[in-house]
């Protein structure tokens, strides 16, 4: 046995690396929808560094403000909801920054970043969420996370109708990413000595920027 493992150790490995992906599959890279809401769109650049921090790529990324028509559309889940109509009404009142966000299982990721759906909980139970440093209550909560693969899907092709394959490249966002980190630098909030200035959406990068 000895002797056959020194005559074909790469056999070996390959065979070990074949079991243990069989019994710990490897993770899934996909995509998400992050919103930064209207209440905290004045701190997006915050919050697309604390999305580096935490490991996702942003792939695209854009500015726009949604009419009632839109909003309802996009929410339309909650349509009997009695929450509905303030929904609406502060989804449309203002800029908010839409992204689509990557990495190893990027939705449950995401969710679990952004945290509890009631901010002010939030800060109860999970005062590292997202929602508990840049939300106010349960509507006003600062970011919205796809629920499932499917609803991100779903939510990018309603935020990003003129997404090609093109722009699923190597660029990471471009220039988009840079001009929401420049009206940030223009704030109480300056992010000109971070490296994350640069990278990754200047060049050819795909890791992501983890800045210090």
């Amino acid at each position: 046995m000895v002797v056959f493992v020194l005559r074909f150790p790469a056999t070996l490995v390959c065979c070990i690396l074949l079991a243990w992906t069989c019994h710990f599959p490897l993770a899934r890279v996909e995509e998400t929808l992050a919103i930064v809401k209207p209440d905290a769109n004045h701190r997006a650049a915050e919050v697309i560094l604390d999305c580096l921090r935490r490991g996702f790529s942003v792939v695209e990324i854009r500015e726009m403000r949604l009419t009632a028509s839109e909003a309802s559309s996009f929410y339309k889940i909650h349509r009997e909801r009695a929450f509905f109509g303030e929904l609406i009404g502060f989804m449309s009142s203002g800029e908010l920054t839409a992204m689509i966000l990557e990495r190893d299982e990027a939705v449950e990721r995401w969710r679990k970043a952004i945290g509890p759906t009631d901010a002010a909980a939030a800060r109860e139970t999970a005062p590292e969420s997202l929602r508990a440093k840049y939300g106010t209550d349960k509507t006003r909560n600062a970011l919205h996370g796809s629920d499932s693969r499917e609803s991100a899907a779903l939510e990018i092709a309603q935020l990003f109708p003129n997404r090609t394959a093109a722009a699923r490249g190597d660029d990471r966002g471009g220039g988009a990413v840079a001009a929401a980190m420049s009206r940030g630098c223009r704030g109480p909030t300056r992010l000109r000595s971070s490296p994350c200035s640069r990278l990754p959406w200047e060049g050819r990068s795909r890791r992501p920027c983890r800045p210090p």
